[in-house]
């Protein structure tokens, strides 16, 4: 799979890590479907990415992206300018 642009393509995290560099995230995934907010790591990265790479754990808003399953697994594609942040 090739990413055309700045287009990413992630594998959606079924459930989020509960805290990352002093941040407390939600830990119940009900929850962070109401606040807007999904994760998930970057399996491809268009060539036209400057902040995101392949592998890079992502936040995104749950309204910005095109559902997608290949294999069995949940991906999401968008535009880079979707990722709020890159949890490190």
């Amino acid at each position: 799979m090739q990413a055309l642009s700045d287009i990413v393509v992630v594998e959606r995290d079924t459930k989020p890590e509960m805290s990352k560099g002093g941040i407390i995230l939600l830990s119940d995934w009900d929850a962070q479907e109401e606040v807007g907010v999904y994760y998930g790591h970057v399996k491809v990265a268009g060539p036209d990415c400057h902040t995101i790479k392949v592998g890079d754990h992502i936040m995104y808003h749950r309204s910005n992206y095109v559902p997608m399953e290949h294999e069995g697994k949940d991906f999401a594609v968008f535009r880079e300018d979707v990722v709020l942040a890159v949890i490190e």
